[in-house]
C-alpha cells in the first residue's frame, strides 16, 4: 500500500535513478530526484512506497511520503531556516 516501509536493495544505476528490490520480490524505482544520501549497489536500505504504476512496478523514496515526514527534526530544521531568512531580511 502507498506509503508502507519497505526493504530495498540496490542493483544498479539507471537513467533515471537506481533500480532496486523492493522486499525481496519486486521491481521498483528511486528517481534520481527522491536520492537523499549516497550509497552503492548492494546497499540495504528502508524505503517507502510512493506509487505502483500500471506495469507492476513500484515507484519508492527514501523518505516518508507527505506529512508523515515532518517528524521534529525535519520541523526543526524548517524553523531554524525561516528565522534565518526573517533575521537577515531586516
Amino acid at each position: 500500500m502507498v506509503g508502507d516501509e519497505v526493504d530495498l536493495m540496490i542493483m544498479k544505476k539507471t537513467d533515471l535513478g537506481f533500480s532496486v528490490i523492493v522486499n525481496q520480490q519486486r521491481e521498483g524505482l528511486i528517481f534520481e530526484s527522491d536520492i537523499i544520501t549516497k550509497f552503492n549497489i548492494g546497499d540495504k536500505v528502508k524505503g517507502y512506497l510512493k506509487q505502483i504504476r500500471d506495469d507492476n512496478k513500484l515507484d519508492v523514496s527514501l523518505q516518508r511520503i507527505g506529512f508523515e515526514n515532518l517528524n521534529d527534526p525535519n520541523c526543526e530544521m524548517i524553523l531554524a531556516k525561516l528565522q534565518v531568512r526573517i533575521f537577515t531580511a531586516r
